[in-house]
C-alpha cells in the first residue's frame, strides 16, 4: 500500500485512505476514522476536514458513550427492543440481516466509529456479495437501528443518512400464459391441488391460503375474508408453522369467490374434520413446503415454464389486467398498502395495456383520415 507523508495510503483498488485519530477504547487502544477518495488532493482535503469537523464535534459534544459501545452489541440490544414490536417472522428476517451481514463487517468497531465514509465502504462490500435488491433490505435494517441510536443520543449524529446506494433493478413479474393456465387447471382435480385453484382465482398468497379457516368463508354473500396466514419461522434452531395476523391492514381484505371456487370449495367442506379448510392429519394447517411440493409435480405432468407458486399470484392479477380491472380494484383484491405498490409491481403489464390504447387510436385516426367525410362530418358535429 502507498504512503505519502499526510496520513494517506493508496489502497489496492486505486482509492486514498486517510486516516485521524477519534480517541481510545476502554482498553487502550486507539479508534480511527478514515475517509476516502480517488483523488489525492481530495482524499487530502476530506481528511482535514474530517479531523476538523471531528473535533469541533467532541468540543461541543464531550465525550459520549459511544466510545464503550461495540455496534454488534447496540444492534443486539436494538433487536431485543423489536422483539416487542414487530411480527415473529419480522424479527426472524431482521435477526437474519444482522447475523449475516451487519455483524462480520462492524464486529471490531464501536458507534462512535461510525462515519459515511465506513458505512458507505460496508456498502460496497455488500454490492459485490449480494443483489442490489438485498443490499437495500440489509441497509433499511441497519438504518432502523442506527435512527434508534441517534434518538436516544447515542450518537451525536446519523451517519447512515447520505449513505448513497446502488440504484435498485425493476424486476420482471413472471406469469403463466393464458395457454400455461389452461393446462395446470387441467391437472388440479383432486384436493390436494385446490390451493392452486385458490391462488389463481383469487391472487391469494400461500402463506393466506395456508391460514385460511372454515369461518373465513361466507358462504351466503360468496366471499373469503383473509384474516390470518401461516408461515415456517425460526425458533431457536429448529424452525415451526406459526399461525398469525398478516402484516398489514390492507392484506386483511374480502375476495369474492368465483363460482368454480364456491362449487370446490363445498366439496372440501362436506369431508371436512379441522376448523382449516387445507389440514393434515393432527387438525392443523399443513406446511406451505408441502403445497409448493404439490405444484412442482403438476408443472412436471404438465410441461409449463417452471415458474415459482407466487406466479400463480401474478397470473391472478396479469388476467384481471387483460380484462379491464382497474388498478384500485386490483390493488385491493391483491391486498396492497396502495395503488402505488401495484403500479410499481405491475409496470410492464400497464405499458403493454397502454400500447395497446395507442394502437386503437392510431387505427381510428388512419380510418378518419381515409374517409374524409366523415372527418367532415366529426368537425361539424362539435
Amino acid at each position: 500500500m502507498a504512503r505519502s507523508g499526510d496520513n494517506l495510503s493508496k489502497r489496492v483498488d486505486g482509492r486514498w485512505e486517510g486516516r485521524y485519530i477519534k480517541g481510545r477504547k476502554p482498553n487502550g487502544r486507539i479508534i480511527y476514522g478514515s475517509i476516502y477518495h480517488r483523488k489525492y488532493h481530495e482524499a487530502k482535503r476530506l481528511l482535514f476536514e474530517a479531523k476538523l469537523a471531528h473535533r469541533e464535534n467532541y468540543l461541543d459534544y464531550g465525550k459520549h458513550r459511544t466510545s464503550s459501545q461495540p455496534v454488534n452489541e447496540w444492534f443486539l440490544n436494538w433487536l431485543e427492543i423489536k422483539r416487542t414490536q414487530v411480527k415473529p417472522t419480522t424479527l426472524e428476517s431482521y435477526e437474519s440481516k444482522a447475523l449475516n451481514h451487519i455483524y462480520p463487517f462492524f464486529m471490531d468497531h464501536l458507534l462512535s466509529d461510525l462515519t459515511e465514509e465506513l458505512i458507505q465502504e460496508w456498502v460496497e462490500d455488500l454490492t459485490d456479495q449480494l443483489s442490489i435488491n438485498s443490499v437495500h433490505a440489509v441497509f433499511r435494517v441497519f438504518k432502523q437501528g442506527i435512527k434508534l441510536a441517534f434518538d436516544k443520543n447515542l450518537i451525536h449524529q446519523n451517519p447512515a443518512k447520505a449513505v448513497q446506494l446502488p440504484k435498485s433493478v425493476e424486476g420482471t413479474v413472471c406469469s403463466f400464459s393464458q395457454s400455461d393456465q389452461s393446462l395446470i387447471e387441467e391437472f388440479c382435480l383432486t384436493p390436494k391441488e385446490l390451493p392452486i385453484i385458490i391462488a389463481l382465482d383469487t391472487g391469494m398468497r400461500i402463506s393466506e391460503i395456508m391460514g385460511l379457516q372454515w369461518q373465513d368463508i361466507n358462504w351466503k354473500n360468496r366471499t373469503i375474508h383473509i384474516q390470518k396466514i401461516v408461515q415456517r419461522i425460526k425458533v431457536g434452531k429448529k424452525t415451526q408453522l406459526v399461525l398469525q395476523t398478516p402484516k398489514t391492514k390492507a392484506s386483511r381484505r374480502m375476495i369474492p369467490l368465483t363460482q368454480r371456487l364456491y362449487q370446490l370449495l363445498q366439496q372440501q367442506k362436506e369431508t371436512a374434520e379441522s376448523s382449516f379448510v387445507f389440514a393434515g392429519k393432527s387438525g392443523q394447517p399443513i406446511d406451505p413446503r408441502t403445497v409448493r411440493y404439490r405444484f412442482e409435480q403438476v408443472k412436471k405432468k404438465s410441461g409449463i415454464e417452471n415458474l415459482p407458486f407466487h406466479a400463480l399470484r401474478h397470473t391472478f392479477a396479469t388476467r384481471c389486467l387483460e380484462a379491464g380491472i382497474n388498478v384500485t380494484t386490483l390493488s385491493e383484491l391483491l391486498g396492497h398498502s396502495s395503488v402505488k405498490m401495484t403500479l410499481d409491481i405491475y409496470t410492464n403489464s400497464f405499458l403493454s395495456e397502454k400500447r395497446k390504447a395507442i394502437q386503437q387510436l392510431e387505427i381510428i385516426n388512419e380510418s378518419t383520415q381515409k374517409n374524409p367525410h366523415h372527418r367532415q362530418k366529426a368537425v361539424n358535429s362539435r
